[in-house]
């Protein structure tokens, strides 16, 4: 199976799937859908910076706010973000749509809201990536292009 073709077969299995876990590493953003951190089941999507998580009516927060919960005042960055991460939580996969020109990565979930990374350095050698944790591949994104990686030994 081609690249695009893997693309197109792990957006259409990533519908219907609920967030059940999230983490903050840094000002980076991970979503796990229907698996927790070191299950070998599920999808894990990891958003680089530049992202924002949107509700119906606005912008939630973005990974420059969750960078402040990653720096010298750490306590007060994670009381404000985690809360509104915490809205990911149960939230069903509607579409999973990568823009053509860019690679950015929207996640729709049910609810109106979404998750999108967008660039802001076109020389970014990441932007996301999706695993799969049952077969271990992962596909990754930069503004440049996709490519297919294997993620870890089984």
């Amino acid at each position: 199976m081609n690249l695009q073709n893997r693309l197109r077969h792990l957006q259409r299995h990533l519908v219907g799937r609920k967030v059940t876990f999230r983490r903050l590493v840094g000002n980076s953003l991970l979503i796990y859908l229907e698996c927790e951190p070191g299950d070998k089941k599920g999808y894990a999507i990891w958003f680089e910076p530049c992202w924002h998580f949107c509700g119906p009516a606005k912008v939630l927060v973005g990974s420059y706010q969750s960078e402040l919960a990653a720096g010298p005042h750490q306590a007060a960055g994670f009381k404000k973000v985690a809360p509104l991460l915490d809205k990911l939580i149960g939230r069903k996969v509607v579409s999973v749509q990568v823009e053509p020109n860019s690679n950015d990565l929207k996640v729709v979930f049910k609810g109106n809201h979404w998750l999108k990374t967008f660039v802001d350095d076109p020389m970014s050698h990441e932007s996301w990536h999706i695993t799969d944790n049952a077969s271990a591949f992962a596909i990754y994104a930069s503004p440049s292009g996709l490519t297919l990686r294997k993620s870890r030994k089984n």
